[in-house]
């Protein structure tokens, strides 16, 4: 089980229940088995929407689509039914058969939660019927027109100020809605999803060629060919390098090369090493508080600029009534 074939059973799950008004409710059953046989290469009870389908075994050859097969992936096929069956009865496709759009109540969704967060406990108070209330009205409304008739019934006045706010939150909220629908913009996400999809398809393939001993690494360089390498090269470099031949440059004893080993006569401990570093930056750090305190304790206190400062202009709460005094120097 890989990402890819969560993706895709998704979306082929997505394509059947949009087929399924224009389907007799009896067949709606075997309608759905092409959720997980549709994965598998199977198109039997595949609907419009499955372009394989209408495709001859010639044509089916020649495309390089991946698929899961029944045979090398019997296991996974019978966990995925497992798991689909309950999704796929009657009782769950009547619930998703109604042919209505369920983006708006994704959007509404998105919206009470921004009003009331879930990591907040509203249960029961006057606070989440108001919260409600503002989440229905603006996403039925609109910030401008909800929040004018809010504001009319609580008997306030609404500032110029207010509604050129609102205005401005409601015509962002309508231009960025209107750019979701736009041509361009569902290229663009349909673009990172196919792009999501040929990525985990392409570890997927990788996942079960190596499952089935078909992949291996340096499969792809040659032996013998002209900037290739030879069978003595190649199993050379698949042996792992003996670690006693190496010698540490720190202390030059072998079978380590790094200060890291604990065999290495220059090793530190981490916990040493980083109690070291604190101890350099705490003298560091006290040796400049020493010479900050030298330096002010070579300040005079009693200086003519000392009683100079004592000396400036005064002020008096007569002083607060007359206008017509000036101070010509002193501290407010």
């Amino acid at each position: 089980m890989t990402k890819m074939d969560a993706i895709r059973l998704g979306k082929n799950f997505g394509y059947m229940i949009r087929a399924l008004p224009n389907r007799p409710k009896e067949k709606h059953v075997d309608d759905a088995k092409a959720v997980l046989e549709h994965h598998f290469d199977e198109h039997k009870w595949c609907g419009d929407w499955c372009l394989r389908k209408k495709q001859t075994p010639e044509q089916r050859q020649r495309t390089n689509q991946y698929y899961r097969s029944k045979t090398k992936d019997v296991l996974l096929y019978e966990k995925l039914k497992d798991i689909i069956c309950r999704f796929i009865s009657a009782e769950a496709l009547a619930e998703v058969s109604h042919g209505m759009d369920t983006q708006m109540n994704e959007s509404l969704n998105n919206t009470v939660s921004w009003f009331a967060p879930k990591n907040k406990v509203f249960c029961s108070t006057g606070s989440l019927h108001n919260r409600l209330s503002m989440a229905i009205g603006i996403n039925s409304l609109g910030f401008l027109s909800y929040y004018r008739r809010l504001l009319s019934r609580l008997g306030i006045a609404a500032t110029p100020d207010v509604i050129h706010f609102l205005g401005v939150k409601d015509r962002e909220r309508s231009e960025r809605l209107a750019k979701l629908k736009t041509a361009k913009k569902k290229k663009f996400r349909m673009k990172k999803k196919v792009d999501a999809l040929r990525t985990e398809t392409a570890i997927a393939v990788k996942e079960r060629a190596r499952r089935e001993g078909t992949y291996r690494r340096g499969m792809n360089v040659a032996e013998g060919s002209s900037g290739g390498f030879t069978a003595e090269e190649l199993e050379a470099s698949r042996k792992k390098k003996n670690g006693k031949d190496v010698i540490c440059p720190h202390c030059g004893k072998q079978g380590h090369s790094r200060r890291s080993s604990k065999a290495c006569d220059k090793h530190v401990p981490p916990k040493k090493k980083r109690q070291n570093k604190n101890d350099t930056a705490d003298a560091q750090g006290d040796g400049l508080d020493a010479t900050e305190a030298q330096d002010l304790e070579q300040l005079p206190l009693d200086d003519d600029s000392y009683a100079e400062f004592h000396d400036a202009g005064t002020w008096s709460s007569s002083d607060d009534d007359d206008d017509s005094v000036q101070l010509a120097r002193g501290i407010l």
